[in-house]
């Protein structure tokens, strides 16, 4: 049989070369047709003597050969007396080894497996099997078959791997407890999300609207506001409105989601100001102790003092702006009642410092507006001038006929005889990887860039430009005799924000200071 190609196997398993019972995945030998298959995959629970129909591809091993990869399977308890011994000396019944085997298909045939399910006191004829001890052999056998039923229920749904953990957790009742409610595996087992839970909870009738969705539906619009967006807790009218968008179910009956799982202690709810600010226990739980611990550490001195508290803007909107402002003065107010002093408290980056020129507080984080790039909707641009130039020299010239195509590019021939210059400055200089667009300034004219720009070296069109010679000077970004690359440009070609254009600069290019104290230095030599 080829690589890859579908195929189905059954017989029995002859033996168990590998299991990890933490996932289920196992390795086994199955005896069928002349000689025994390899199968593979998460095969939970198999036992040897047992009867398997296992469905899969075929893969073949580097060091093991041909086995059959199994994607779904089935098995039943054996039948005649050598496989069921071969069953029970497997030890896929706890309390059962090879001389106990020995004993009960002695006492009972083939009847050894109905007699240890329906007549567990008859196994205390056997030798050295006390009545204790034949309870827990048949609770055990009996329990692999809650195992199944889990499994089979699960396989619908979830991976093998993911069913195994289900069963871990609830055990041989777990179809029962799925069944009653669903949305309780969210909570209960790491892996199964309200997605999954949610599709099972349709299928075995669950209202859309039911109070066991509704509620699981509002805990994880909360954790993927954490998960995404980094928010610990959401303020209690947006997050109803969120969970009602998300569930498709109105804002008061989401609303009513909310409070019953305060009620219930599953979500917690402190005023902050003028609204209920929702959370997780566990989130609202840990931001407690780091401001207790803070506050601690705050009385270590000399070993340890609190420099700053801050929060960074989302900048979304004039509302959320001001539920963070108030957010921080409240933590701030927490840690003064704490007894906390001399730190400094700070908001505002360069957009915040020009949108809120009340709100700086105790110090600013000026980052792009540092080196004179315009911060976003600041009314005075012209108050701006940047203060970075990102130069190369030319390299080489050469002349190119029409119909070349320059570099790697292909794409993009010349659509004239050029005048090609050759930069010594490349992408992983910090120049972004356009292929035929983007400009450059040379001798104070723009000069189109050609082709794809390599990692250390890029070609432009000097056609237009007059006396260029190897040695000139290029402007990559910055000014240079009235004409100007900005770095809003750079990033409007390059399809990102200005902010990543200024920090792509690698450390092996020299950063040369222009003031009187420093001029000439090279701060990377350092």
């Amino acid at each position: 049989m080829s690589e890859n190609e579908k195929a189905t196997v059954e017989g029995t398993v002859e033996e168990v070369i590998f299991s990890n019972p933490e996932n289920g995945y196992a390795v086994c030998l199955v005896a069928c047709g002349d000689e025994p298959v390899t199968i593979v995959g998460t095969l939970p629970f198999l036992g040897e003597g047992e009867y398997i129909r296992a469905a899969g591809t075929w893969q073949q091993h580097p060091s093991f050969g041909r086995q059959l990869k199994v994607e779904t399977y089935e098995k039943t308890l054996p039948k005649d007396e050598e496989s069921i011994f071969r069953y029970l000396s497997s030890g896929a019944v706890k309390g059962v080894g090879p001389v106990t085997a020995t004993r009960i298909i002695e006492k009972f045939g083939a009847d050894a497996l109905d007699v240890i399910e329906h007549h567990p006191d008859w196994l205390c004829d056997i030798k050295g099997v006390t009545k204790k001890r034949a309870e827990e052999i048949s609770e055990c056998f009996r329990s692999q078959f809650g195992m199944r039923e889990v499994l089979i229920f699960c396989r619908e749904f979830f991976g093998a791997a993911l069913s195994v953990k289900i069963y871990r957790r609830y055990g041989a009742g777990a179809v029962d407890l799925i069944r009653a409610n669903p949305y309780r595996l969210c909570d209960d087992v790491p892996g199964v999300g309200f997605d999954k839970a949610d599709r099972v909870a349709m299928s075995v009738g669950f209202a859309p609207d039911c109070d066991e969705r509704l509620e699981a539906g509002v805990k994880y619009v909360l954790q993927q506001c954490a998960f995404q967006n980094g928010h610990c807790y959401f303020p209690a009218r947006p997050l109803a409105e969120e969970a009602a968008r998300v569930l498709g179910c109105t804002a008061g009956a989401a609303g009513e989601a909310i409070r019953r799982l305060v009620d219930a202690g599953k979500l917690t709810a402190p005023e902050y100001g003028e609204e209920e600010a929702v959370s997780l226990p566990e989130y609202y739980n840990a931001e407690r102790l780091i401001t207790e611990r803070l506050a601690a550490l705050s009385q270590a001195e000399p070993l340890v003092r609190l420099e700053g508290v801050f929060t960074h803007l989302a900048l979304r909107s004039h509302e959320s702006d001001e539920r963070q402002f108030a957010a921080l003065d409240r933590a701030c107010a927490a840690l003064d009642a704490a007894g906390v002093r001399g730190y400094r408290k700070h908001a505002c980056d360069s957009i915040g410092m020009v949108r809120y020129p009340e709100r700086h507080m105790g110090a600013v984080r000026t980052g792009a507006w540092l080196y004179g790039v315009c911060p976003y909707r600041y009314e005075h641009p012209e108050r701006c001038r940047p203060v970075v130039t990102l130069k190369a020299r030319v390299a080489q010239l050469r002349t190119l006929p029409a119909g070349e195509c320059v570099g790697y590019d292909d794409s993009h021939p010349l659509s004239h005889d050029a005048r090609v210059a050759t930069l010594s400055a490349g992408y992983v200089d910090g120049f972004p990887r356009f292929n035929g667009k983007g400009e450059v300034c040379i001798h104070g004219r723009r000069a189109p860039v050609l082709g794809l720009v390599c990692m250390d070296q890029m070609m432009v069109d000097v056609s237009h430009v007059p006396d260029v010679a190897a040695g000139d000077t290029a402007v990559l970004m910055g000014s240079q005799q009235g004409a100007s690359i900005t770095p809003q440009q750079l990033a409007e070609w390059a399809g990102t924000i200005c902010y990543e254009i200024m920090l792509s600069p690698h450390a092996r290019v020299p950063v040369i200071y222009e003031d009187e104290e420093t001029k000439g230095k090279n701060a990377n030599a350092e």
